[in-house]
């Protein structure tokens, strides 16, 4: 699986089409929130779900996923998140997820992001909270590199970012076939 991060503006939409079209066999994954409505009913059961039936779904990339987005966006707009991320089981699931999944972190330079917020609706918060956002992307991103974690910061600004993350995304999609998700 590969999962799209980052904050709203960063070019997330535009990334994930231009994926879909030069990736063969990859599809885009159901979403568990959306930038004008939010998450869904009992996004936990919904992640949960999700991560523990990778092996029977098809290959596919997400526009964000619950137990990235949502330690994010939850306390930062909505003040609360469901306790269940943070607790044992919830913790196991995010720490397959980051065993398995290439994490594609898109955050451009602040500026340029913010800049984006306004080209498409977004949630209620989300302006006033961006550099909040930003930031909690950006120490992410520092987390997971130095964790030795599957992840590929994308910023598309950058000449030759798209053709790189191909190339690993590609590099990806053929290990999870052959693996279904179990990476030595």
């Amino acid at each position: 699986m590969i999962i799209l991060e980052g904050p709203d503006g960063a070019g997330k939409s535009t990334l994930m089409d231009n994926l879909l079209t030069t990736i063969n066999g990859v599809e885009q994954h159901e979403r568990a929130a959306t930038s004008t409505g939010g998450p869904v009913e009992d996004i936990f059961e919904w992640a949960e779900e999700d991560v523990i039936t990778w092996r029977k779904q098809p290959f596919s990339i997400y526009d964000r996923h619950p137990f990235i987005s949502e330690l994010i966006y939850g306390p930062t707009i909505r003040n609360t998140i469901d306790p269940r991320f943070n607790k044992a089981h919830g913790v196991d699931l995010r720490e397959r997820l980051y065993d398995r999944a290439l994490i594609v972190l898109c955050l451009p330079p602040k500026e340029v992001a913010r800049d984006n917020l306004g080209v498409h609706d977004q949630m209620s918060g989300v302006e006033e909270h961006f550099d909040s956002l930003w930031h909690q992307y950006n120490n992410l991103r520092i987390t997971l590199s130095r964790a030795n974690r599957r992840v590929f910061w994308y910023d598309y600004t950058r000449k030759h970012d798209f053709q790189k993350l191909g190339i690993v995304a590609q590099g990806h999609q053929i290990m999870w076939e052959k693996k279904r998700g179990y990476h030595d």
